[in-house]
């Protein structure tokens, strides 16, 4: 380090020999950091030795750890530089490691990334933290900390914002807690793979802009990388597993904050591995599971004994036997889980992230479906990184996300850049993005409960439940029903609302039209529209999901409409009204393989 100046009177810098020039067959070849060890035949017992060819292994180490690392460096800024560079020779002509160029190398990096635009001056920045970091995970690999042809344990920790481990205004946190946490990862892993890094948000997502905007849109392989996900939530870290029951445990997680929040949830979907962190332990939902089938065999054994306790008391047994236990088949152990509601109910709200995150279903449409049912009880203080997650759940590139856009314009970019969606989403009874063309995608699938719900999650196979975004709308092929000569009423239903309703006959048969929305729906026709209703599947009487829409025009057999509304379509309509005072709708019904574009 002879670039740094020495205080007065100090020793001088201390000057290491350059130890490839015995062993050219070491020296760096310019092709490259991180396959340098490959190309050279490297491994961890020829870089560690055996404490015979000490010379060969630190010219091995200094060759790759230094060479190879500030040459690679500089020319990912775009500086290009050579072994000699950073060689000299002393008083004797020995040649020895020097750092003096590195002053002017790296007021060249200023002057090239001066006139640079923030982000692409960022983009390079986190291209070369991103070697930085990668380069010391290699060496410590190949120093012999761990297998260097396996990936490097890297724990997530994955926390809420009541965990109290957030720091709105610098990446720290107290000593003590990050003392605290290095020693729950660590007890994750053997004791010979300790010390175990691990991943913050807290301290590794930088607060200022870009640099947080870049960090946030790579978070998805930041989850997909790590090794294990650890959950800490306050509801479980304060209390010990060795007090709860399996019952009580899943209930905890069911009910804690940690499975309500948005980003946890991309996390989970993404975890290869996720725990869940008590004050004793970890635990994974398997060996929860393991704990609650152990508890029930006790509980049946204890049931066992203490009937045949009873019948010796009756007479019926003059001698207490002991008998030999037999495990329930698996049929009766889906029994047992499934009688008891509170831990069916806990258990399969968490497996079902799990479950969807190891078993990615192949397509857009598929993936987004199969996301979209457990998001609706998840939330987020910023609305605008909903379609961050729903990117990186999905592998889609997030580059064309305007970051300085709302929510609303976000989603809108999003769907519209998909080849295909679920054309449930038209059905979905949530808020609508109010721009032409985009009526039908909902401004959020976030905290919508069961209103949230797509109504092909129940036979999402087939070509109808599949809708491709168009910059007019979405192109389906649905059956539907025409409209005309509308004559609406209104109708006061549940909680006081109020909703325009409609009354059809379709075949003899009598049905009514009612908006879903649980605020009170007003459509807006007039005498010359002609409507039509887009079905989500032929007509029953016991209600069917459908879309009003105002028809605009017909184009090579393709019915273009603006969308108005998600309704039901209901049988027996003589409970709201005396059909012999109403006016029923022209209604034609159309093919069940009618295209639409609902925009």
């Amino acid at each position: 380090m002879d670039h740094l100046p020495l205080p007065k009177d100090h020793h001088p810098h201390l000057k290491v020999p350059y130890l490839c020039q015995d062993h050219h067959e070491f020296a760096y070849d310019y092709q490259g950091f991180e396959e340098f060890p490959q190309r050279k035949g490297f491994t961890n017992i020829s870089l560690r030795g055996d404490g015979s060819a000490t010379m060969e292994n630190a010219a091995r180490f200094q060759s790759w750890a230094f060479f190879a690392l500030v040459i690679d460096y500089f020319h990912t800024m775009g500086i290009e530089t050579i072994i000699q560079d950073f060689l000299a020779c002393d008083e004797n002509g020995r040649t020895y490691m020097t750092t003096c160029c590195l002053p002017s190398l790296s007021r060249k990096m200023e002057a090239l990334t001066r006139d640079m635009h923030l982000d692409q001056r960022a983009a390079i920045y986190s291209k070369v933290k991103y070697k930085l970091v990668t380069s010391s995970i290699t060496v410590r690999q190949l120093a012999g900390f761990g297998d260097p042809h396996s990936s490097w344990p890297l724990v997530h920790l994955s926390l809420n914002e009541t965990s109290g481990m957030g720091n709105p205004h610098q990446n720290s946190l107290p000593a003590c807690q990050i003392l605290r946490l290095q020693r729950l990862v660590n007890d994750l892993y053997s004791t010979d793979e300790q010390p175990v890094p691990f991943w913050i948000d807290t301290i590794c997502v930088p607060l200022q802009s870009p640099y947080r905007k870049l960090a946030i849109s790579s978070m998805a392989t930041v989850y997909k990388d790590a090794e294990k996900v650890l959950v800490i939530d306050s509801a479980i870290l304060s209390v010990p597993s060795t007090t709860l029951h399996s019952i009580d445990m899943a209930v905890r997680l069911r009910t804690s904050s940690w499975v309500r929040r948005l980003w946890t949830f991309q996390e989970a979907y993404l975890a290869k591995e996720l725990h869940y962190q008590f004050q004793d332990t970890a635990y994974t939902l398997s060996r929860i599971k393991q704990k609650y089938h152990q508890e029930q065999r006790a509980l049946a054994q204890l049931s066992d004994e203490s009937e045949r306790t009873s019948r010796s008391y009756a007479g019926e047994d003059t001698v207490l036997q002991p008998t030999s236990y037999t495990a329930p088949d698996a049929r009766s152990w889906k029994r047992i889980e499934g009688g008891d509601l509170l831990w069916h109910d806990a258990y399969r709200f968490l497996e079902q992230v799990e479950v969807l995150g190891k078993n990615k279903p192949q397509g857009e449409s598929a993936r987004l479906r199969s996301i979209i049912h457990p998001l609706r009880w998840r939330t987020t203080s910023r609305l605008e990184d909903e379609t961050i997650c729903l990117g990186g759940c999905m592998d889609s590139s997030l580059d064309r996300l305007p970051w300085s856009s709302g929510a609303q314009e976000r989603m809108k970019i999003f769907l519209s850049s998909m080849r295909t969606v679920p054309a449930g989403l038209m059905f979905v009874d949530r808020p609508r993005i109010e721009i032409e063309g985009c009526r039908w995608m909902p401004t959020s699938l976030l905290a919508g409960g069961m209103d949230s719900t797509l109504p092909d999650s129940w036979d999402p196979e087939g070509s109808a439940s599949i809708g491709c975004p168009t910059a007019s709308g979405l192109l389906v092929t649905l059956p539907g029903i025409m409209l005309s000569n509308v004559t609406k009423y209104t109708q006061a239903f549940r909680y006081g609302h109020v909703h325009d309703i409609i009354f059809i006959s379709v075949d003899g048969v009598p049905y009514y039209v009612y908006g879903l929305l649980s605020k009170p729906v007003q459509w807006e026709i007039t005498g010359t529209d002609q409507l039509a209703l887009v079905l989500r599947e032929s007509l029953h009487q016991r209600g069917t999901f459908a879309c009003l829409i105002t028809i605009l025009a017909e184009r090579g057999g393709i019915m273009y409409g603006r969308f108005q509304s998600c309704v039901m379509v209901m049988g027996n309509p003589g409970i709201h009204r005396n059909l012999d005072e109403v006016t029923f709708t022209t209604a034609t019904t159309t093919s069940t393989a009618q295209e639409w574009c609902v925009g």
